[in-house]
This record gives C-alpha cells, sequence and structure tokens, in this order.
C-alpha cells in the first residue's frame, strides 16, 4: 500500500499504520466471544446480533441500540 498511502505524514501524525489493532480489536470482540465453551453451534444471525452488541458496548453506543431496537423484539 505504500503506493497509496504516505505512511511517513501519517505516522508524524501520531496516527496508527499497521493492522495490529483493528486485528487486536476482531480478536477481543469476536473470536475470544465466539469461542467460549458451549457456543460453536451458534446462526450466523445469532452471532452479528451478539457481535453488534460488544461492539455497542465498546464504542459507548449501547444505550442508543438498546432504545432503538428494544421496542422490536417480540
Amino acid at each position: 500500500n505504500a503506493e497509496r498511502i504516505d505512511y511517513p505524514r501519517y505516522r508524524r501524525m501520531g496516527l496508527p499504520v499497521g493492522s495490529g489493532q483493528v486485528e487486536g480489536a476482531c480478536k477481543y470482540l469476536v473470536a475470544n466471544r465466539c469461542k467460549l465453551s458451549g457456543m460453536r453451534n451458534w446462526r450466523r444471525s445469532s452471532v452479528e446480533a451478539i457481535l453488534a452488541l460488544r461492539a455497542a458496548l465498546q464504542d459507548d453506543r449501547f444505550e442508543l441500540l438498546w432504545r432503538t431496537y428494544l421496542p422490536q423484539a417480540p
């Protein structure tokens, strides 16, 4: 990606240029949760719903998500 991204400029700005932070977040939010005991047979839709909640908790959107979707629950 060196031809598309000005790595030195982004480093001077203090921005991350590697994928480690994203990979770590994925591992924390996804892999650790989905690999717990008894969670190997989840349906994709169930996993996506749980991951949406976990992501919302991490970026402080949980209350908004809860208020938005709770009234729609059966």
